[in-house]
């Protein structure tokens, strides 16, 4: 009798156990608007192709949380889902961010930021290198083969300035207050908070709009005419 009771005991914190586990691995976090992410309302338009979900990163070369943030989103970029769309937006909030914001997207309009990116953090705040002008930025280029002078024409460019305009309008709609940020889908706004501490945990919010986005596609925000 004894040896049976053994068993039954056993089996039954067997079973406990395998419960607890499953629970444990199917268990997800569940994060709520207004205190993990802001809904973004009206929703902004995309520029992600249709079927995909847009992830836009906010930053600016002159914020120093946006330099730690960097490795930590490249590294997500790098084993983002195949449907995520990824693009950088250049924050615009004062004329130092704007001179920067025109510099990146300058240098994207040229198709050198992949190769540039990292190392003009890296100039601004550890070679502390004193950019002062858009002048002072084209000579920086400069080492990613593009001539002063072709640069700074770009950047007074039609294209470099109606995307300026774009993305400072976007901002604006997105309710931006700081960076770094991360906007899924037009719809919600990502950024660091009393509740989201670090950067790994600003990931796992957007992680989770993105798989609430594909399970459950939304419709696409018209697009403004500028």
């Amino acid at each position: 009798m004894i040896k049976l009771q053994s068993k039954l005991i056993l089996i039954l914190m067997m079973g406990m156990f395998a419960l607890s586990a499953t629970a444990q691995t199917t268990a997800q976090p569940v994060y709520e608007a207004g205190k993990h992410y802001t809904l973004i309302d009206p929703p902004v338009a995309t520029r992600a192709p249709d079927g995909q979900v847009e992830v836009v990163e906010i930053f600016s070369y002159a914020c120093p949380h946006c330099l730690q943030f960097s490795p930590h989103i490249s590294a997500w970029e790098a084993d983002k889902p195949s449907n995520v769309h990824f693009r950088r937006v250049p924050a615009m909030f004062n004329p130092t961010f704007q001179v920067f914001a025109r510099a990146y997207i300058t240098a994207d309009t040229l198709g050198i930021t992949e190769q540039s990116h990292r190392p003009m953090f890296d100039a601004v705040h550890t070679e502390k290198r004193g950019f002062r002008s858009l002048d002072d930025i084209a000579e920086f280029y400069g080492d990613y083969g593009v001539e002063p002078e072709k640069f700074l024409s770009t950047a007074e460019s039609f294209a470099v300035v109606t995307r300026m305009n774009q993305e400072s309008n976007d901002s604006r709609r997105y309710g931006l207050r700081g960076t770094p940020s991360v906007v899924v889908n037009g719809r919600y706004l990502v950024s660091a908070n009393d509740v989201l501490r670090t950067h790994q945990q600003m990931l796992e919010v957007v992680d989770f709009l993105v798989a609430k986005e594909t399970a459950s596609p939304t419709p696409a925000a018209p697009v403004d005419s500028l």
